[in-house]
């Protein structure tokens, strides 16, 4: 009968141990490491702290590390190592754990600054949105990946140019949607734990980059980017909203943007929500008139769009936005009682106050309800045509079956 080990479990791949194989099998290993977290793997501690020990002496990237000292190419490596690990979420869930997931970003520059602008290029075009939102760059053939940092989108010597801030947003994944929208989609499954803040944080920032000042009309003229850009915004700001480091979020434009850029997507009922929240918030933080200045718009927005989709005949979305404007009219008559503070600054964030966009032309709960009692009575009593004309016509054919049965046949004269 075979012997049984005394321990069963994972083992962590050996990374140039004595005997080490050649660069394929070195790749090999790195692979069969991945494999662990594939379809919601979660290694072991040990075999990640293996991983990440014998990975600072491996040569697998001896050709892009070059004449690097021995004491820089550790560093590098072991950076490059946790870069690896953070591009999973269980593994994300593990370098948390120990305090060394913030230390990613600037792993991640140092590594990808090494890289020659052709395999930048190449990772670049290739990256990929990840179990946990995170943006994915893998090297290609060896299959070292490493999740796209905050201080990338920075502004240092290695940071990613405009261009290829462009690239990385616009780019289609699977030649078929840009990766935003690829990101917006999988964000609608993402459970509330799913993101943690530094994923949020790259996607703010890069969102950022690319706009540059510019204002959201010039993000894109494509209708489904627009709301990709919309929602993505909107939700990333309600999860951070219960975070205990929210106060690092840039909450006033990424609420105001993604109300715009909803509007300009034609979804004015989401605009309305949008707004709504940007009045919450401001409500929250005691500032009152940029409360009561949202709440307004919201409730304009909201209530234009009732009457519009009333006069387009679709009643159930008019009743929708009807029912969310009065609410914001409601919400607006309790601001206004509202004692305003002077706002406490946040070191180290930059969340200016943005303008409002005039969406609409404001107008009053008096003038919305009087506009909105006559589309109702003028449709009671199209409604009330349209049922006799029915009834009718539901007559007519009854009779017309009537005359045409043959006598004698047991229908009802």
């Amino acid at each position: 009968m075979p012997l049984i080990p005394e321990t069963i479990g994972q083992k962590a791949p050996a990374f140039d141990a004595p005997n080490q194989s050649p660069d394929a099998n070195r790749i090999d290993l790195l692979k069969g490491f991945t494999r662990l977290f594939k379809d919601d793997g979660c290694p072991e501690d040990k075999v990640i702290d293996d991983f990440m020990q014998d990975f600072e002496h491996t040569k697998l990237l001896d050709e892009v590390l070059g004449d690097m000292p021995e004491a820089k190419r550790k560093e590098v490596l072991r950076g490059a190592a946790r870069c690896h690990v953070a591009s999973f979420g269980h593994g994300r869930d593990f370098l948390a754990i120990r305090n060394q997931l913030h230390l990613v970003g600037q792993d991640c520059m140092t590594l990808f600054g090494a890289l020659p602008a052709s395999l930048r290029q190449t990772m670049l075009a290739h990256a990929y949105v990840g179990d946990r939102g995170q943006i994915v760059l893998e090297c290609p053939d060896v299959g070292l990946s490493m999740p796209l940092g905050r201080t990338l989108l920075g502004t240092g010597d290695s940071a990613l140019t405009t261009h290829e801030v462009r690239e990385l947003l616009m780019f289609p994944e699977r030649a078929a949607h840009w990766r935003l929208e690829i990101f917006s989609a999988k964000l609608r499954h993402f459970s509330a734990g799913a993101l943690d803040a530094e994923s949020c944080h790259v996607w703010v920032d890069l969102i950022d980059r690319y706009m540059d000042g510019k204002p959201i009309v010039e993000f894109s003229e494509d209708k489904a980017v627009l709301e990709a850009l919309a929602y993505t915004l909107k939700e990333l700001a309600e999860r951070a909203s219960v975070w205990e480091r929210r106060g690092e979020f840039p909450m006033r434009r990424m609420l105001t943007n993604s109300a715009e850029a909803y509007f300009l997507a034609q979804d004015h009922k989401s605009c309305g929500a949008a707004l709504t929240a940007l009045a919450t918030f401001h409500a929250c933080k005691l500032e009152r008139e940029a409360a009561i200045e949202a709440g307004t718009l919201a409730a304009s927005v909201l209530a234009r769009n009732a009457l519009k989709r009333w006069e387009d005949g679709r009643f159930s979305d008019a009743l929708v936005s009807y029912g969310m404007a009065l609410h914001a009219y409601a919400g607006n008559g309790l601001l206004r009682d509202l004692d305003s503070v002077h706002p406490v600054p946040r070191s180290g964030v930059v969340d200016e106050a943005v303008p409002l966009p005039a969406l609409v032309e404001p107008i009053s709960r008096a003038d919305f309800e009087a506009a909105w009692e006559g589309r109702w009575a003028t449709t009671g009593e199209m409604r009330s045509q349209t049922v006799s004309d029915l009834i009718v016509l539901g007559i007519e054919k009854r009779l017309a079956k009537l005359r045409a049965a043959p006598w004698g046949s047991g229908t009802s004269k």
